[in-house]
């Protein structure tokens, strides 16, 4: 008669372990895609800031140019 007490609670410290288990592994999935979103937004920033730091120096030479030349 032990022996089925046992073996439940076996059973029962596995369920909970599994259980465990799929939650920390659905914790680890969002993580996971929270750091990947936020890569994600890092390298659009820097592409952003690549294409815009050109700009604004052209944008900032013409702006000069017309100054120079008094023209508004």
């Amino acid at each position: 008669m032990h022996a089925p007490a046992k073996r439940d609670t076996l059973l029962k410290q596995a369920d909970d372990a599994i259980a465990t288990a799929r939650h920390l592994q659905s914790e680890l999935c969002e993580t996971m895609a929270a750091a990947h979103a936020q890569c994600r937004r890092m390298e659009h920033w820097e592409t952003l800031q690549l294409g815009l730091y050109p700009a604004v120096a052209i944008s900032l030479r013409v702006r000069a140019r017309v100054s120079e030349q008094g023209v508004k």
